[in-house]
């Protein structure tokens, strides 16, 4: 509630504390954590919640992630996490692409689009 209401950081703060006390995320928990994480451009955080957390993801927190990385330029990220997503189960939606392409563009903007390792 306190993400969609702007007060991010409060949220992030009830949540933390939450993993501080060693409390687990369900998947509301870590979709509202990465949420809030992306509205406060907090994108290295929530990246590593990500990260941390990639065998919890339901599908809305998988899409969430994608924006995160879209909203980073993260494109990378973006595609790991789009091969994650699919081999979880879940199928990306139209948004998730349009996520990292986002993210590609932003890379290129900021010139750090480089090609991936071969």
């Amino acid at each position: 509630a306190c993400a969609k209401g702007g007060d991010w950081p409060r949220c992030l703060t009830y949540l933390e504390e939450l993993q501080r006390r060693g409390l687990p995320l369900d998947a509301a928990g870590l979709g509202a954590m990465l949420s809030a994480y992306r509205r406060g451009s907090a994108w290295a955080r929530g990246l590593g919640l990500l990260q941390a957390q990639a065998e919890s993801l339901d599908g809305i927190s998988h899409e969430i992630g994608l924006a995160l990385c879209g909203a980073a330029g993260q494109w990378q990220r973006g595609v790991e996490q789009l091969a994650t997503m699919k081999q979880s189960g879940f199928q990306p939606s139209v948004a998730s692409f349009l996520a990292v392409i986002t993210a590609c563009q932003r890379a290129e903007a900021q010139g750090n689009a480089r090609p991936p390792p071969e």
